[in-house]
């Protein structure tokens, strides 16, 4: 596992948002409600390391705290080892962070 300092230095994108539901590629689509990091819009792609041990099983209706690094096609990545977790088990790392940043509406 990472450390907090450094999963918050090295992610691409930081943010807290509600799992919404698995694409066909795999990924888990995400509505984001608040970010510190990365260029975000109101709902964003994760995927994570399928069929391995590092893998997440994120829960539809569940709000979480992500960390994720762009891959080389500007897709987010995360897995267990960068600690993502449910919001009302992450009150530590979302206190380190601040209060974020809300997307705007148009």
């Amino acid at each position: 596992m990472q450390t907090f300092k450094r999963l918050r230095r090295d992610s691409d994108a930081i943010f807290i948002g509600e799992a919404l539901g698995r694409t066909w590629k795999g990924s888990m689509a995400f509505r984001v409600e608040r970010y510190w990091k990365g260029k975000l819009t109101h709902e964003v792609l994760v995927y994570t390391a399928a069929n391995s041990s590092c893998a997440v099983d994120f829960r539809i209706g569940e709000k979480y705290l992500i960390f994720a690094m762009a891959n080389k096609w500007g897709e987010y990545d995360t897995n267990y080892c960068m600690m993502p977790g449910p919001v009302n088990s992450s009150g530590r790392y979302i206190r380190r962070l601040g209060k974020g940043k809300v997307i705007k509406t148009k």
